[in-house]
């Protein structure tokens, strides 16, 4: 559950097994209902209109970082996106070389929210953060 990496392409990779979904992102809930821990999933369905998926190059990206640092990838890829024609974008954390124990050689996988997509970014004050602990 803390591995986030591993848990995101997990869900990612849960996501492409159906046939309902193009791929997904995790929530970091779990919980019991009594038959076992589930959890939680954003999925987005195939044929979103919207969603697209996308590449990364690392050189696209001012930092160089691993899936050791999962919230620096999540940053660069969306910060290198958001300066294309979509307004947001999250990592499937899918590697690009799978014996490359850093996650990616070249390039980040990625999924980019175009600007039909019914998201939006902000930037949200920290105090406004720390107020919801």
């Amino acid at each position: 559950m803390y591995d986030v990496p591993a848990v995101w392409l997990a869900v990612h990779q849960y996501a492409r097994g159906t046939n309902l979904y193009e791929t997904g992102m995790p929530a970091f809930e779990q919980t019991d209902y009594g038959q076992g821990p589930v959890y939680g999933c954003l999925l987005f369905k195939k044929g979103t209109s919207w969603l697209h998926p996308t590449t990364v190059p690392l050189a696209s990206t001012y930092q160089s970082s691993t899936f050791a640092e999962p919230g620096a990838v999540i940053r660069n890829v969306t910060r290198a996106t958001n300066t294309q024609t979509y307004q947001a974008a999250f990592a499937t954390f899918d590697p690009d070389d799978p014996n490359n124990p850093r996650g990616r050689t070249a390039q980040f996988a990625a999924y980019g929210f175009d600007q039909t997509a019914p998201v939006s970014w902000a930037d949200v004050l920290t105090t406004d953060y720390i107020a919801q602990l």
